[in-house]
C-alpha cells in the first residue's frame, strides 16, 4: 500500500515539473552508429543566420523555451510565432531546398507538447493553417496528425474555431483531413 501511495505522489501533476515542449529525442545513425539525438539538441544546433525570418522568428523563441524557465508567457511566445499561414509553414518547415528548419516534426511536436495549456490558442492555428494545408510528407503531414490530435483530444475547441473558417477553408480542412499519402488524391500537394 505504501508503494502505491508513493506512485500516486510521484507521478501527481502538481509534483511534476512543468513539460518541456522539446523534451523529446529520436534515434538516427551517426558515423554508423545507432545514436539517439535530443530535440532540445536539435534547436540548439540550428544556424539562425541561414534562416528566412519567419524561421529566424520561431527558432529564437524555440530556443528561449530551451534555454529559459518555461513560462507561460514564452511558451505563448512561441504558439504566436509559430505560422499561421500555410505559405510560410511551407517556407518554414518544407522549403523547395531542403534548408531552413526543414521537416518541422520537433517544432510541430512541440505544439502538441503544449496543447493541454493552451487548447484554444493551438487549436484557433491548427484549424488556420489546414484551411489552406494540402497534405504530402514530412511537415504538411505531421500538422495533419496535430488537426487529427485536436479533433479527438478536443472536439468542442475544434467544432468552435472550425465553424469560424469560411465554407472553402472548411472544405479544405476537410480534404487535407483525410488525405493520405498513399494515394496522393483530394487534399494533396501537386507541388
Amino acid at each position: 500500500m505504501k508503494s502505491i501511495l508513493y506512485l500516486m505522489l510521484f507521478f501527481s501533476p502538481i509534483s511534476a515539473a512543468e513539460p518541456d515542449p522539446f523534451s523529446g529525442s529520436y534515434w538516427t545513425f551517426v558515423n554508423g552508429k545507432s545514436t539517439e539525438v535530443y530535440y532540445s539538441e536539435v534547436v540548439q544546433g540550428i544556424d539562425s543566420e541561414k534562416l528566412n525570418s519567419a524561421a529566424k522568428k520561431l527558432q529564437a523563441e524555440a530556443l528561449n523555451l530551451v534555454f529559459g524557465d518555461l513560462s507561460r508567457a514564452d511558451k505563448l511566445s512561441y504558439i504566436n510565432a509559430f505560422p499561421s499561414e500555410f505559405d510560410v509553414f511551407l517556407s518554414v518547415f518544407h522549403p523547395p531546398e531542403f534548408n531552413q528548419l526543414y521537416d518541422g516534426q520537433i517544432y510541430i511536436d512541440a505544439l502538441k507538447n503544449m496543447m493541454d495549456e493552451f487548447p484554444n490558442e493551438i487549436g484557433k492555428l491548427l484549424l488556420q493553417l489546414s484551411s489552406k494545408a494540402c497534405l504530402n510528407a514530412d511537415a504538411p503531414n505531421y500538422l495533419q496528425d496535430q488537426l487529427q490530435y485536436l479533433e479527438g483530444k478536443y472536439p468542442k475547441i475544434y467544432k468552435l474555431y472550425y465553424g469560424k473558417i469560411d465554407k472553402k477553408g472548411r472544405s479544405n480542412i476537410d480534404a487535407f483531413k483525410t488525405a493520405s499519402l498513399h494515394d496522393m488524391g483530394a487534399g494533396s500537394c501537386s507541388f
